[in-house]
This record gives structure tokens, sequence and C-alpha cells, in this order.
């Protein structure tokens, strides 16, 4: 007897016998005249396909016709798979027979999954932007905790009296440093209430750190290092506030990093393009190469993001209720995974005599554009005259 499986379709809870699975892919075939074989172009998968034999029988034997009559106005459903779990798509075809004696119905189903994810292009999310957006959640969360503040108090005065202590403190830090108006903050309405007020006073010299740090920001390592320090070392100074004081440090440095990662994705979308710029034109004059920028390595981004997410741990282990903070860790790790995807394919050769970056490049099947990136990679001194281990892309 075949074996039974449990599927569901939409809100139906299917009995199913028999289950069918097709994955097909897109190539494309270019013959060139005169050539054996072809051109393979992998153009991706086509869509998955899924045919289910499911039965309605005995006490459920009714329940097909409301069933069937469902499947005719179904557009875009979930399907759970008993195989590969929740799937997203449409119905193809239906194809029924039924028994009325011995009130039984055989059902074929064929399910197309629609498109998994989005279209990939050759740009990373903007991990700025939603560094930004969850910055403006985290405010609230850091508002609210203030609020709740209170109940550590057993008067109101001596809650207002301290959180008044506190605001003239974060007011008086860094006074040098002026908190421009064109920032992030600046669009920010923290109200005139105590917690707003408190939290404004706390952003504001969290921003005025981050501003005295700023020429670090090309030393990503070196700028979380720092500010991080100095924000732990303020967080020491005002007592049963130092919670709010690591949080709000923590959301800070996170928004910052998030700025310097998407600069750097930034800057590397100019060096793919110029990556892929001809050296000649079609007249064989050669192309000057223009200026690339300067990118972070694989070290400086893992550096930076280590010493953040620990600060972002510090905070979290000190107020559980700062979600925003566990959001943005992740966004910044989802982020130094991606690159350090392109970064692992990256394998180490031994140069036994002098040679030139561009005839390395030559002889590992690489671009010439890739001497520039190889040499920010090994941190050559003379790229004219490279020996011994490197590391080059796979070509």
């Amino acid at each position: 007897m075949s074996d039974r499986y449990t599927a569901c379709l939409g809100s139906y809870l299917l009995d199913c016998e028999q289950i069918e699975d097709s994955f097909d892919k897109a190539i494309a075939v270019h013959e060139v005249p005169y050539r054996n074989g072809a051109i393979l172009d992998d153009l991706g998968q086509k869509a998955r396909r899924v045919r289910i034999r499911c039965y309605f029988y005995e006490d459920r034997y009714d329940e097909h016709y409301d069933f069937l009559e469902d499947l005719k106005a179904l557009g875009t459903t979930e399907f759970t798979h008993p195989r590969y779990g929740l799937m997203q798509g449409m119905i193809e075809s239906v194809s029924v027979r039924h028994d009325d004696r011995a009130r039984m119905a055989e059902i074929d189903i064929g399910f197309v999954e629609n498109m998994r994810g989005s279209i990939e292009t050759d740009h990373r999310p903007d991990v700025k932007g939603a560094a930004e957006s969850i910055y403006a959640d985290g405010i609230e969360e850091q508002k609210q905790a203030v609020a709740e503040m209170a109940g550590l108090y057993t008067a109101t005065a001596a809650y207002i009296k301290a959180a008044e202590g506190f605001i003239g403190r974060m007011e008086s830090t860094l006074t040098a440093i002026s908190n421009p108006a064109n920032t992030l903050i600046a669009a920010i309405e923290f109200g005139t209430d105590l917690p707003g007020r408190v939290i404004g006073a706390l952003t504001g010299v969290a921003e005025r750190y981050s501003l005295l740090y700023d020429s670090l920001k090309t030393m990503p390592e070196k700028f979380t290092a720092n500010f991080k320090d100095a924000m732990t070392e303020l967080a020491g100074q005002v007592d049963e506030f130092g919670p709010l004081v690591d949080a709000a440090g923590a959301l800070r440095l996170a928004l910052d990093l998030g700025g310097i990662f998407s600069e750097d994705e930034d800057a590397r979308d100019i060096v793919r393009s110029l990556e892929r710029t001809a050296a000649f034109d079609s007249l064989g004059r050669y192309v000057k190469a223009q200026t690339t920028p300067e990118l972070l390595d694989i070290g400086q981004i893992e550096g930076s993001l280590a010493i953040a997410n620990a600060y972002i741990q510090t905070a979290i282990s000190q107020d559980r209720t700062q979600t925003s903070l566990k959001s943005v860790a992740r966004i910044l790790t989802t982020h130094a995974l991606q690159v350090k995807i392109e970064s692992e394919k990256l394998v180490t050769i031994w140069v036994d005599h002098a040679t030139p970056l561009h005839l390395i490049c030559l002889r590992r099947g690489l671009p010439y554009n890739y001497a520039e990136r190889l040499w920010r990679v090994n941190r050559l001194t003379n790229p004219n005259e490279v020996q011994g281990e490197m590391q080059v892309y796979v070509g």
C-alpha cells in the first residue's frame, strides 16, 4: 500500500497518497556555427511544481464539494508540503473522480510555487536605511524604559529630582561640540514630558561623542572601540541611569556602523563597475583607469562588528525590553556575512619569483582590473614585484 501523507492547502487538511515534485532549470542554449556543442547559460530555476493526490471519504466525503468550490476562487495561497514545509503559490489544475456509492472522492491537484524571495540585483539591502528605521523605534523603547523607572522610587519627587540631575549632567557633557540641525536626531520628536527630555538629552550626548570621533570612521575598529569606551565610562558615572546610557550608546553605535557599512558598499559598487570597464575602446585606444575608492577589508568589518555586538549584548543584558538592539544587531551581522561571502572566494597561492600583480591576474584568469583589489587585500608594498604567499580570487 502506498504511503500516506498529511498536507495542508489553505484551511483544508488533506489526506494524500501520492506526492510528485518537479524541479526544472532555465538554461539558455547558444549554438555556434562550426563549433561542437553549445554555450550554456544558467538562468536559474523554473517554477517548482507539486502534484498531489488526496482523498475525501466516509465522514469527509461531503466536505470535498465545498473544497472544490473554494479551489475555483482561490488565488495565491499557502500549501504546507509534508517534506518541504510552507510554500506560497497557486493551484494550476484540478482533476476529480467521484464514487457516490463508496462515498469516496479522489482529487489530483497541481500546485505551482510563487517566486521565493525578491529578484536578486547587484546591490545589497540598504543597511543604513534599515539602521535608521530601527533607531527611531529604539528611541521609543528607551522613553518607555524611563517611564518604568519611576517604579523604582518610593516618592515621585525623588524620581523627578534624580531625572533632572541626569538631564543636567547630559546637557553639560561635551558642550564644545554642537549637535547639527540636519541629522536624523533633529527630525525626531522627543516630547516635553520627563521621559522625552531624559532621552533627548541622552541621545544628544551620544551624538556629540560620535562627532568627537568622526575622523576615525575610516578605521571602524578604532571608532567603535573609542566610542564604546567613552560611553561606558559615562555610564559608570550616573549610577542608576547607567543602563539607559549603555542602551543609547549601543543604539547610536549601531546607527553609525550601519552608515559606515553603507558607504563601504557604495564604494564596492564603484569598484565592481570599474572592474567591468574595458581597458581599450572600440578603436583600440587605452582608456585611463579611474582611481578606485578605499574599501574596508573583512578584518575591519568583523572587528568593528564584534565590538558593537559586545556593547549591544551588554545593554540587552541590563534591559531585555530593548528589542530594537536585537534587530539592528541582526541587520549589521547579515551585512557582514554577505560581504564575507565574497571574501571566501579567495585562495592562497605561492609566487616563486618577483612578478607584477597584473601578470598574476592574467595567469589566474582574472581581469587585470582585479590587481587594485588584490593589492589592498594582500596589503602589498610593491605591486610590481610580488613574491611569496598571497591570496587571489578564484577565476
